[in-house]
């Protein structure tokens, strides 16, 4: 796998061709919505770029949403099975936060985010 810097158009080669195309509301579930989230992961399992897709969520940390038929816990358990070690980004940012940093200023950012998010 490549890191992502070095696929600076990845989004425009692959995600035309992905089966979630045009129905990317089905695949920002709430945490416990397992009949949903199982319908997104059917949908990723026929996907013909699933491991574009892959590649992509691995090293662009995703916080929300199935990507590759995987939940962002999912991806956290790949990344560390793999030994996959994401550069890091500065405290207090939500990137921080998405990559698995719990300190007070990281999760201030990602309630300051979460917030936001919300009020859409």
């Amino acid at each position: 796998m490549n890191q992502p810097d070095q696929h600076p158009d990845l989004l425009d080669t692959w995600t035309d061709r992905a089966a979630c195309k045009g129905r990317t509301d089905l695949f920002f579930v709430n945490r416990g919505d397992t009949t949903q989230m199982n319908r997104a992961k059917a949908i990723c399992n026929t996907c013909p770029v699933i491991d574009n897709c892959r590649e992509y969520v691995i090293y662009n940390p995703e916080r929300y949403g199935i990507w590759a038929g995987m939940t962002e816990r999912d991806r956290r358990a790949y990344r560390l099975e793999q030994g996959i070690k994401l550069p890091n980004a500065p405290h207090g940012t939500r990137r921080r936060y998405a990559v698995g940093c719990r300190c007070s200023d990281c999760r201030l950012s990602n309630a300051r985010f979460r917030a936001e998010w919300n009020k859409r």
